[in-house]
């Protein structure tokens, strides 16, 4: 009965989302934190037990759960052990759980408290079932939301440990299809009107009291998504960029979980060199005007790391139509260096004083590699906006 339930509510969440969720998605253009599918499962607990590797199936309190090559593991706060606290954002496959994200908690942390995010799967007499955990709810349990509970829900539990017993405090119910419209991501306020801001392309009514941020503050929402370009927020945060680069993106290349983008700064910290920047799998990147590719123009911000890399925060390709080529300087004009065109394979490249580099313009060599990126003229020739030696 339990696996026919959840079967139903799939359907009826992928329909709803095919309907819905996908079509305003496409709106969107950026990466969320939305699940396309069941909720997703959120607990925190102690770690009871650990696969030989750190992959495998771990114990946390009741629950079991896989944990994967694909899981992002933030042990900031120190390495998984037994009795190490841990907070667990899961999914389902079949019959399955399946880590996401596992957190490492500090020791300080009070996980006597609890919290988890579901489907409703059973209503009894003084308990609900949640995602197979059974949760204590009593007259002391402060609901909100839909009226009345009905397997199939999806809850957002709020409590505290009793011995063994997990009991409610708070709980908040939606249904499949106000899941569907949910999301959650980091973009950037393009245009303020009056009392309403533009993020992301979606128009989102200003916060009571909040002062009107500058175009291009940063900020993290969470809300509803109504039609296809307005949002009802249900949480938002501006914030300030410990950096913020434009310039081109040289070479993108995956390191384990994250990509790795090198970065020609056109503006910003660090005008025309190059720089590291970290892209972790729940970086937001805005791919609204083109993918993000060899040659692109973009904008990050983030935080400057030790090693003088950036771990990004949120990216935008701002143009895709650059043109990037790489290959070895064959010709270069005597004296004075803008007078005629450079030539890169057999394409004539018009280098400019304003021409971004790596290195100053008199320091290129015939036989260097280089990278270049620019825009073709009619006549065939290419205006370099950023000129640089390749690795390649």
């Amino acid at each position: 009965m339990k696996k026919r339930l959840r079967s139903v509510l799939q359907t009826a969440l992928i329909v709803a989302l095919l309907v819905g969720g996908y079509v305003i998605g496409s709106r969107l253009h950026a990466r969320t934190f939305a699940s396309d599918s069941t909720p997703p499962v959120e607990f925190a607990g102690h770690i009871r037990s650990l696969p030989s590797g750190i992959f495998g199936a771990w114990r946390v309190d009741d629950q079991t759960v896989l944990v994967t090559r694909k899981t992002t593991l933030d042990t900031v706060n120190g390495t998984p052990a037994e009795g190490v606290p841990v907070h667990v954002r899961a999914h389902e496959e079949g019959d399955r759980l399946v880590a996401d994200v596992v957190r490492v908690l500090p020791a300080r942390e009070d996980v006597s408290t609890f919290s988890l995010h579901g489907l409703v799967q059973e209503v009894g007499e003084g308990y609900w079932v949640v995602n197979g955990r059974r949760i204590q709810v009593d007259r002391h349990t402060r609901i909100s939301g839909t009226s009345q509970v009905v397997p199939g829900q999806v809850a957002t539990v709020r409590g505290h440990r009793e011995g063994d017993a997990y009991v409610a405090d708070e709980i908040d119910l939606s249904t499949v299809e106000e899941e569907a419209t949910l999301v959650e991501f980091t973009g950037v306020v393009e245009e303020v009107r009056g009392a309403t801001w533009v993020v992301n392309g979606l128009e989102i009514p200003a916060p009571p009291g909040e002062a009107p941020p500058e175009p291009g503050t940063l900020v993290r929402i969470r809300g509803h998504l109504q039609g296809p370009n307005k949002l009802i927020p249900t949480y938002l945060s501006l914030q300030p960029p410990d950096v913020q680069l434009t310039g081109w993106l040289l070479r993108q290349e995956q390191k384990a979980e994250e990509q790795r983008w090198d970065l020609l700064v056109e503006e910003g910290a660090s005008p025309g060199q190059e720089i590291a920047v970290r892209i972790r799998p729940d970086t937001p990147v805005d791919e609204r005007e083109g993918a993000v590719q060899a040659g692109a123009r973009v904008t990050v911000y983030g935080e400057r790391k030790d090693d003088s890399s950036v771990e990004a925060t949120f990216a935008r390709v701002l143009e895709t139509r650059y043109t990037f080529l790489i290959g070895t300087l064959v010709y270069i004009p005597e004296g004075d260096l803008y007078a005629y065109p450079w030539t890169v394979n057999d394409t004539q490249v018009w280098v400019r004083p304003n021409t971004i580099s790596d290195q100053p313009h008199d320091t290129f060599r015939v036989g260097d590699r280089v990278a270049v990126s620019g825009v073709y003229k009619d006549d065939g020739t290419l205006i370099a906006h950023m000129i640089s030696h390749s690795k390649r």
